[in-house]
């Protein structure tokens, strides 16, 4: 299958880049295969926040999209799973609308995105962690001067 995903893990959430091409005719059996692998990834690392870096070339119809969701239950995929996707093109973003919207629809927690950023803060709550600690050791700095 032409296509590839790599994984890290971090403490709060796992970050998964999958990259590549759709080959027509096999999309569900392709992304199956994909969303498998990264629920066996979740179930094996113990997250269930997953930000999704996506850049996947080739057409995904409405009745694929649709055989994909009725299938996430069977292949392992939870619905207590916060999933954030990142579409690297505005094409892949509208191909995916439909696959977000059949999935909230069926309890399953997705969102889409175009920016890496807007993900992570809708991701994991407090995001950036750092900016909190940051501003309060500026309060604090003001207040002694």
């Amino acid at each position: 299958m032409p296509y590839t995903l790599k994984y890290k893990v971090l403490n709060t959430h796992l970050a998964v880049k999958i990259n590549g091409s759709r080959v027509p005719g096999k999309e569900v059996e392709e992304g199956v295969s994909r969303w498998s692998k990264v629920a066996q990834i979740c179930e094996k690392e113990g997250h269930d926040h997953i930000l999704v870096i996506m850049d996947l070339n080739g057409k995904f119809s409405l009745d694929s999209a649709f055989k994909l969701v009725e299938s996430a239950d069977a292949i392992g995929w939870h619905k207590q799973y916060k999933l954030a996707i990142v579409a690297a093109t505005e094409e892949l973003f509208l191909s995916l609308s439909f696959t977000e919207t059949a999935m909230v629809n069926q309890g399953y927690e997705m969102k889409l995105f175009r920016k890496k950023r807007e993900a992570k803060r809708w991701l994991l709550p407090g995001y950036p962690f750092f900016i909190k600690p940051f501003i309060s050791q500026i309060k604090k700095r003001i207040i002694l001067f």
